[in-house]
């Protein structure tokens, strides 16, 4: 961009997930957390708790082209790794996460660290003038972690009441950005299930208007192949034990779960 005329900018910027890797951080980083946990201990050598997320974001905003994030509108979306790899795959895989006592440390301080790096930037300012969340954090006096962390508590145990999809009016061109990962709407789950009819009928009521250009995101393929589209379905229902229980733990652990999760390799972020 320093050696592009400003007329010739594009007018936005999307980042479609794994803006940062929970599960897979920088030597500088995983140098700090050996300090706090020198043998390997809770979370290992990964991301623990809201803290720890804060350097992760810390360490993102003096990479990449700084240019572009200072100059031009941004837009982002988290997928498995803001978390973890394959975050949400299953209902099994969020049971087997939950067993660990350092999971829910994790999960709520990527909801914390999330909200504030990632979700406020996609709000419109009307949105931003009638955020719950934001209107107790700016009221509230002194440190205001304990009003950030009871919405992440709740977004991590209420995942269906929790919508991070949004949408983004550029003139005549729409984009609509669906939140594949964090709504848990892939898992075979009711919660699950509820998530799916939930973002399915806010998805209907955005992908419409009399617009020239409509941009759909998601950090998952939209249109998939037929054939991937059933081996997904099929491995789904193995990892609910819809037909043998022995085939549950297989099926969480299998390259097909690795498939159902990520799809097709990301193609990063692109501009408008």
């Amino acid at each position: 961009m320093e050696d592009t005329a400003e007329s010739e900018w594009p007018d936005a910027l999307m980042l479609i997930g794994d803006q940062v890797y929970a599960d897979e951080v920088s030597p500088e980083v995983a140098e700090r957390i050996a300090k706090l946990r020198p043998n390997g201990e809770g979370a290992g050598e990964e991301i623990a708790d809201f803290e720890e997320y804060q350097w992760l974001y810390n360490e993102l905003d003096g990479s990449g082209d700084p240019l572009a994030l200072s100059s031009l509108p941004s837009a982002m979306i988290f997928d498995d790794h803001d978390v973890t790899d394959d975050w949400n795959t299953s209902g099994s895989w969020i049971r087997e996460q939950r067993e660990k006592d350092w999971w829910r440390e994790r999960l709520v301080g990527a909801y914390m660290s999330y909200f504030i790096y990632q979700h406020l930037g996609n709000l419109s300012p009307d949105e931003l003038r009638n955020d719950d969340v934001l209107l107790k954090l700016r009221e509230h006096e002194g440190d205001a972690e304990e009003v950030l962390r009871e919405f992440a508590e709740r977004a991590a145990d209420e995942v269906a009441g929790t919508r991070w999809s949004f949408v983004r009016d550029f003139g005549r061109t729409k984009l609509v950005v669906l939140d594949t990962a964090g709504d848990g709407s892939s898992t075979t789950t009711p919660t699950g299930a509820c998530s799916r009819r939930n973002s399915g009928e806010w998805a209907k009521e955005q992908i419409t208007g009399d617009v020239k250009h409509l941009l759909i995101a998601s950090s998952l393929p939209v249109l998939m192949s037929p054939g991937l589209h059933h081996v997904q379905a099929w491995n789904e229902a193995l990892c609910a034990g819809a037909w043998v229980k022995w085939a549950v733990r297989p099926s969480n652990t299998s390259g097909v779960r690795s498939t159902s999760s990520t799809g097709l390799p990301s193609s990063g972020p692109f501009v408008i």
